[in-house]
């Protein structure tokens, strides 16, 4: 009888490992991939982690990919990681999400002693034997429980091998059209009803509702997107406070005055595609609460309070949107936001471009921002963005104003042909900023 190990090892198809971890932990995850030295060595495993990132990669991408393509995550746990907004928050959702859906086996490995009962891990078999911490006294050495979770994961491997191939199944669709040719009239009775990994298919018409996503589905309009609307009086259009999900192909408005935003993403991980997105409140998308989106080749227009917000240690990609006429900052970002926005175009605002402001942070790349009625890039009260290889033209104030105690790295970007010139740096930012190979003449 041939084992499961030796079928796995001939058909070469080794299980990637990722390492979930607090740089704080760094020494310990070094010593277990030594450990598991032995699987790659028979080409069973190979392993990821964030230290494989090559200097000028874009991180939160390579993460989000090598997180969402392995089979067995690792949660090396530790006071640390438990502390950390991105491990907790943002690899954690993830992992579970798909060790939920059976895409992944997520095992915590307990490093250091920590209370972590009734963490959202807690119920998963962890390593090493009986949860014992590594460093642990009741090991006799950090070797003997680094070889005890050796094991553990062999077992692992051993099991998935031995696992018939899981077959692929389409999500489930239902079909919402308000004239009743569908599952459902509205939206929201689609949301109610729909288990989690639902397809929702929304045929044209204006839908009169707020949205509230609290559980992962897919919402997906049928033609064109200027042709499915959803229309949002006194209320936000979209609340997003689930792991993940999708929107796209639709026009999205928030209409009315009020504290009300378009958009307005709590947590976890929206991948928002293809839409029309305005609000006549507050911004058009609002991001905060460590929330991970995907804002990608949307228009995103004629925000009474802007254009994207990213606050409250918001993260995500906004990538390849069309943003313009707002009122104020096409894109804004402050209390520890730190987005990546890349290769948008950003222009004809009433205000800034990209301001950023109180803490806020972010890479700001290969954008082209023009046309806007104050400065291309705003940077003060302790904004810290890297800004770089973006072309900022034609804008009515400088391309980028720096000053009150604003900070970041300004390089290889195009600064040419604005009202007041190029780059203003305020005195007491001179030496908190980082400046080379711009074009400013």
């Amino acid at each position: 009888m041939v084992s499961s190990m030796a079928t796995a090892r001939r058909q070469n198809k080794h299980i990637e490992v990722f390492f979930s971890y607090s740089h704080k932990d760094e020494d310990l995850r070094n010593e277990l991939e030594t450990h598991l030295s032995i699987l790659k060595r028979q080409d069973l495993i190979s392993t990821w982690h964030d230290r494989k990132i090559g200097a000028g990669e874009e991180w939160r991408g390579l993460i989000d990919e090598n997180l969402n393509s392995a089979q067995i995550i690792l949660l090396l746990i530790s006071a640390d990681f438990l502390a950390s907004d991105y491990c907790y928050d943002i690899e954690l959702d993830r992992a579970l999400e798909r060790h939920e859906s059976g895409e992944a086996r997520v095992i915590p490995v307990i490093l250091r002693p920590v209370d972590w009962k009734g963490a959202p891990f807690g119920e998963l078999q962890a390593l090493p034997a009986n949860a014992e911490p590594v460093t642990s006294r009741k090991w006799s050495s950090k070797d003997e429980a680094f070889t005890d979770i050796t094991r553990g994961i062999r077992r692992a491997i051993e099991k998935m091998a031995s696992m018939p191939p899981k077959e692929q199944s389409e999500p489930t669709t239902v079909v919402v059209d308000q004239m009743h040719r569908g599952d459902y009239p509205t939206i929201s009775e689609a949301i109610a009803a729909a288990p989690p990994g639902t397809k929702i298919l929304v045929k044209p018409g204006v839908y009169d509702e707020g949205l509230i996503l609290d559980k992962p589905l897919e919402i997906v309009g049928d033609g064109d997107p200027n042709e499915v609307i959803i229309r949002a009086v006194g209320k936000n259009a979209v609340v997003f406070k689930t792991t993940r999900g999708r929107i796209s192909r639709m026009t999205l408005k928030q209409n009315g005055e009020g504290d009300w935003y378009c958009v307005a993403i709590v947590q976890g991980c929206l991948e928002l595609e293809e839409c029309d997105v305005t609000s006549e409140s507050l911004a058009c998308v609002a991001i905060h609460g460590n929330a991970y989106p995907k804002i990608k080749r949307n228009q995103i227009h004629d925000g009474k309070s802007g254009g994207v917000l990213v606050y409250e240690n918001g993260q995500g990609i906004i990538e390849d949107n069309d943003i313009f006429g707002n009122a104020l900052a096409g894109v804004a970002i402050k209390e520890g936001g730190n987005p990546t926005i890349r290769r948008n175009k950003i222009h004809d605002g009433k205000a800034n471009g990209v301001f950023v402001y109180e803490n806020g942070q972010g890479i700001i790349e290969d954008n082209d921002i023009f046309g806007n009625a104050k400065a291309g890039v705003e940077i003060k009260e302790a904004g810290n963005p890297t800004v770089r290889r973006n072309r900022i033209n034609k804008n009515e104030y400088e391309a980028i104003w720096i000053y009150e105690k604003g900070s970041g790295i300004i390089e290889a970007n195009d600064l040419l042909d604005n009202e007041r010139g190029p780059l203003d740096i305020s005195e007491d930012s001179k030496n908190l900023v980082k400046t080379a190979r711009n074009i400013e003449t």
